[in-house]
């Protein structure tokens, strides 16, 4: 996870917010993988200018990696869009039944390191 950590820090300056969504949202055992939906933004002027766009996706797949390499995940579907492309179907599907912390505490806000 740490390195995941260091890649938020780095990245945020391009990614603005990743949106995981856990299934099952409860505890598993060990030998199981939880399946990971994310969805990562960007805003819309990053995503307009090529070089950036280009960055923004290649910090995408190099997040992505660093998911698929903790143990127990399995990223199973992973987009970057826009800020303004994200919507509220994008939002229930990183959202958990009965999750009360989606779009809040669940959400993943990108600061720049």
């Amino acid at each position: 996870m740490k390195g995941i950590e260091t890649a938020l820090k780095r990245d945020g300056a391009v990614i603005t917010r990743i949106f995981p969504r856990v299934d099952p949202p409860n505890e598993i055992a060990p030998e199981e993988r939880c399946q990971v939906t994310v969805r990562l933004t960007a805003r819309e002027e990053v995503l307009e200018q090529q070089e950036a766009e280009s960055r923004a996706l290649e910090r995408t797949e190099s997040i992505r990696q660093k998911f698929d390499r903790v143990d127990g995940i399995e990223i199973v579907d992973y987009a970057l869009l826009s800020e303004a492309d994200f919507s509220l179907a994008d939002l229930r599907a990183t959202c958990s039944a009965g999750d009360d912390s989606c779009g809040g505490p669940g959400t993943i806000r990108v600061k720049p390191g």
